[in-house]
Order: structure tokens, then C-alpha cells, then sequence
């Protein structure tokens, strides 16, 4: 984290533009994820995991968490 606003307000206004931000980069990259073919994804998919499975932090791990989130469509 930054440094903080002198004023309560400007925080408030920060929370609240990087809420707005996010909700439009969600929109966006859910958007661009749409136009991806079955096999486009799964080829991009298998090539994060790749990356991601010899990753020295991955490598090096006693534990891992996994987000695994619910299907919507």
C-alpha cells in the first residue's frame, strides 16, 4: 500500500475509482475471454499451467491454495 490522503475523503474517492476500474477491466477481459475458441483456451490454458508448474515458487512449495471458481452461463 501507498501512502495514505491527508483527508478521509480523498480515500474515499481513491476506494471508490479503483472499484470502478476494476469492475471495467473485469468487464473487459470477461469480453475478450468470450471471443476465444474452445481450443484457443485450452491452448492458453495449458501453456499458463505449464509456466505455472515450474515456477520455482510452485516448485519449491510445501502447499499450494486453488481458487476454483463456479461456472456462470
Amino acid at each position: 500500500d501507498g501512502p495514505r490522503c491527508a483527508t478521509p475523503h480523498m480515500d474515499d474517492l481513491e476506494h471508490e475509482l479503483r472499484l470502478r476500474a476494476k469492475k471495467e477491466l473485469r468487464k473487459r477481459l470477461l469480453g475478450l475471454r468470450k471471443t476465444l475458441s474452445v481450443s484457443g483456451a485450452s491452448e492458453r490454458s495449458a501453456e499458463i499451467v505449464a509456466r505455472v508448474v515450474t515456477h520455482p515458487s510452485f516448485v519449491d512449495a510445501r502447499s499450494v491454495a486453488v481458487f476454483f471458481p463456479m461456472e456462470t452461463k
